[in-house]
């Protein structure tokens, strides 16, 4: 995901503010940022945080979300959460799973015949 944030972050740091790449931006920044403080938080021990820079990253989340909301049917989030989109097979048939086409149970992989992993993915963004 990390990787993902980077691409868009690079390819969209000069988008026009309120488009759909400028609010895919500020959910990829919003996302890396996040990621980083998580991180530190977890495993940088003697880190204090105050009040503020608390306040701030729950405005940063909540803002994040609000572009997304606005983003979220749009091509360019979905090629955000599926750089492979364009694969055929089993990534697509997901992709439309979670958009409600297929049913989960028809998601086998062609190549180890399991529905465990991709009905939970499924309904995790359902």
């Amino acid at each position: 995901m990390a990787k993902a944030c980077e691409r868009v972050i690079g390819r969209h740091k000069n988008a026009t503010s309120g488009s759909p790449e400028f609010r895919l931006y500020s959910v990829a920044y919003a996302f890396a940022q996040l990621q980083e403080k998580r991180q530190r938080a977890d495993y940088d021990l003697s880190a204090t945080l105050s009040a503020t820079d608390v306040e701030l990253a729950v405005g940063l989340a909540f803002d994040a979300f609000e572009c997304w909301k606005t983003i979220k049917n749009e091509q360019i989030a979905q090629d955000y959460l599926f750089p492979c989109s364009s694969m055929a097979g089993h990534d697509t048939r997901l992709k439309r799973a979670i958009a409600g086409a297929v049913p989960t149970d028809r998601l086998r992989s062609p190549r180890n015949r399991s529905t465990r992993t991709t009905t939970k993915v499924a309904a995790f963004y359902a």
